[in-house]
């Protein structure tokens, strides 16, 4: 399910094609963790003009999660909005991975989320963007990006539109 206005809809629906044409085993991995994609805006400042949040806390409870994105996906091309969703659905990998190795447990949140989890992600990211073509320019500055620790900015999460 894809929660947004017609644009939104449109650019999450592509990306998702891309994937489940080019990149089988993503797609197939967003499928198994993802249930919704909802058009959101983070509500901490962050110096990214895109960003996105896997909401893992939903997998203690669900066979899914939902992963919130930023509604102007218009804006970038068809490939980084795909790989903004694997990034996105290692979170939700790397979680239940975590779950299954210590199961009636609490999931540690450095198991999915901080700075290792974060360059995990980001290089599952990367893999998938070079499979679909991306130019190697936006590959080089996703790896930079790590740089930024934007998972430590200050705010409270994100609102749904």
């Amino acid at each position: 399910m894809i929660i947004g206005d017609g644009g939104f809809v449109r650019g999450i629906t592509e990306a998702l094609e891309l994937l489940k044409n080019k990149t089988p085993d993503v797609y197939a991995l967003l499928q198994k963790h993802v249930g919704c994609i909802v058009s959101s805006k983070p509500t901490r400042v962050s110096k990214q003009t895109f960003a996105a949040c896997c909401i893992t806390s939903f997998l203690a409870l669900a066979p899914t999660t939902a992963v919130l994105v930023r509604p102007y996906v218009s804006e970038i091309s068809i490939e980084q909005r795909a790989g903004i969703l694997a990034h996105e659905t290692y979170h939700a990998e790397l979680y239940r991975l975590a779950q299954r190795r210590n199961p009636g447990q609490k999931v540690p949140d450095d198991a999915y989320a901080g700075e290792y989890a974060e360059s995990l992600c980001v290089a599952y990211q990367c893999k998938v963007l070079r499979r679909l073509g991306a130019d190697v320019f936006s590959i080089y500055r996703m790896e930079r990006h790590l740089e930024s620790k934007w998972w430590e900015s200050p705010g409270d999460g994100w609102d749904i539109l």
